[in-house]
């Protein structure tokens, strides 16, 4: 026997949704019957169509069963929760100092933010130059078309920052 498309159909996805929305949710009638939620969603907005109290009461339930919401309302989880990304962010960040491989792909500076404001400004701005490789990473060098800042020794002492003449 050939199967009929639900969609082809409209008028059978209205009974479908009138007779058994009042008891399931639109995502488990979508599923149910091998549509998608939207459709369904279509018919409920359409037709005002409402769930019962007990069916309200079950979907409430399920949700509140998922793990985003036991970690909001469960103060222990919430707990329990926090101290393992604190002990994931320091074992990183020991990890990234020690110049070992990290485990994960959070994103951990290398240095402070008010030195690299500095290094970008320099950088950018008055003309520095960077080589990481050979000087390091807080090692600034100018040549004669640097302008020279009058900070420099703000500089070395706030960031920890070195500055190097290159000889040509």
């Amino acid at each position: 026997m050939k199967q009929t498309n639900i969609y082809s159909h409209k008028g059978r996805l209205k009974e479908i949704t009138i007779r058994e929305y009042p008891y399931s949710s639109a995502g488990e009638i979508a599923a149910r019957h091998g549509v998608c939620s939207g459709s369904v969603w279509y018919w409920v907005k359409k037709l005002n169509l409402q769930q019962t109290d007990e069916t309200k009461a079950r979907i409430l339930e399920k949700t509140r069963g998922c793990i985003a919401n036991t970690i909001k309302t469960n103060l222990e989880v919430k707990r329990k929760s926090m101290e393992t990304k604190k002990r994931t962010w320091m074992m990183e960040r020991f990890r990234v100092m020690s110049g070992m491989p990290q485990k994960t792909k959070l994103r951990i500076a290398t240095r402070p933010t008010k030195a690299y404001k500095a290094i970008w400004y320099l950088v950018n701005m008055r003309n520095y130059f960077r080589d990481i490789e050979v000087g390091g990473r807080f090692t600034l060098y100018y040549d004669e078309q640097t302008k020279r800042s009058g900070k420099e020794d703000y500089y070395t002492k706030s960031c920890g920052l070195t500055f190097e003449q290159v000889r040509n």
